[in-house]
């Protein structure tokens, strides 16, 4: 999908950009979810051409870009915590019990916004949830990917390029198998009248 990729690419250089600019903690963060926010802004967008074929209604397919953007904003919050708090003490039990549940959260941010659209039109939305949540899981595969290869000493250039290529490979292949089933739900569901 271009919309996943370019919002992905925009993630990767406003990354790779504020760690080179050493901008204080609070700063960086507001920053990198504000293009995590653009990041959701150009999926949701692209999704919602996509969805223009399956006949939802109008509204549903306008919202979605605004819906995709908030949940994103929320997702890069969550993710974001463990490089931005100092001293996390993993150690600890509540520790990896917090981090379970802040990164179910993130998981399940954007297929949850995305599914209080859906109900509207598709009574077995709640589907839609489940299957994102396991081709996200399958995409963050790639993100994480080129972690190996990436130091200090990587150049700017070369940092973005390798971050693009990975996420963009994450939105084109990670995730493409929950459109079928959208697809099939908007077929055995989809009202006329709606």
């Amino acid at each position: 999908m271009v919309g996943e990729a370019a919002g992905f690419a925009v993630a990767a250089v406003v990354g790779a950009l504020t760690a080179t600019l050493g901008l204080p903690r609070v700063p960086e963060f507001a920053v990198i979810v504000a293009a995590g926010s653009v990041e959701g802004a150009l999926l949701g967008s692209g999704q919602a051409v996509a969805l223009t074929r399956l006949q939802l209604p109008r509204d549903v397919l306008r919202r979605w870009p605004v819906v995709t953007s908030v949940a994103a904003a929320l997702a890069w919050s969550i993710g974001l915590l463990p490089s931005s708090i100092p001293h996390i003490p993993w150690s600890s039990l509540a520790t990896w019990l917090i981090a379970v549940v802040l990164g179910s959260a993130l998981l399940l941010s954007i297929p949850v916004a995305q599914y209080l659209l859906l109900r509207s039109a598709i009574p077995t939305a709640g589907r839609w949830i489940w299957v994102n949540v396991l081709a996200w899981l399958v995409g963050i595969c790639w993100t994480f990917a080129p972690s190996p290869s990436v130091n200090a000493s990587t150049p700017l250039l070369s940092l973005i390029g390798i971050y693009a290529v990975a996420w963009g490979t994450d939105g084109d292949h990670g995730r493409c198998d929950y459109w079928p089933v959208l697809a099939e739900l908007v077929k055995k569901w989809h009202r006329p009248d709606g």
